[in-house]
């Protein structure tokens, strides 16, 4: 468990690639090749008089991993690092299979659609100050019965009042580069 502080500024999104290791040293599959996971993860922000923000997951990209050494070497192929987020803004999907962002979705010629509740939920929205945060993992999405979950990560992010207007209708004026 590591305990670790980090600072961000308003509209600026927080990310982190996390990884495991078991007692010998050898980074933990966290889902296999098609991505059906073997843990699962939930995190939040809070702070006192503010809305608590959770924090998202996403896969890293699946790759090929042999570790070990001799008789106990293995190699295995699936996904090792889990990227842990807060978006910094508009918070949506896409009709495009696999684009996760705005640009990513217009670029493929999808549809992006804007999530409200999730949008309020951003780094943009969240109120100046130290906030405290938490990454749990569990090995079933329901920790109800005899699973557990344990922190895995905990600590204060501080978020900086922006010095850039990142309100709706900014003043940026975007161009095409020359």
């Amino acid at each position: 468990m590591a305990t670790t502080d980090f600072t961000i500024k308003q509209g600026e999104t927080w990310s982190k690639v996390i990884n495991l290791e078991d007692s010998d040293c050898k980074v933990t599959l966290m889902a296999d090749k098609n991505k059906v996971p073997n843990m699962y993860f939930a995190g939040m922000a809070t702070k006192t008089g503010a809305t608590s923000v959770p924090i998202l997951f996403k896969y890293g990209e699946v790759e090929t991993r042999t570790q070990g050494r001799g008789s106990k070497r293995v190699t295995e192929q699936g996904v090792f690092d889990v990227i842990l987020y807060i978006p910094a803004d508009e918070v949506g999907s896409c009709s495009v299979s696999g684009k996760d962002t705005q640009t990513e979705c217009n670029s493929a010629g999808g549809t992006w659609t804007v999530d409200a509740a999730a949008s309020l939920l951003t780094t943009t929205k969240m109120v100046a100050g130290v906030w405290s945060y938490e990454v749990r993992k569990a090995s079933a999405i329901d920790v109800s019965g005899s699973e557990t979950s344990e922190t895995i990560m905990y600590g204060s992010l501080t978020v900086e009042e922006s010095s850039l207007d990142i309100s709706s209708g900014s003043s940026f004026n975007f161009s095409t580069p020359s």
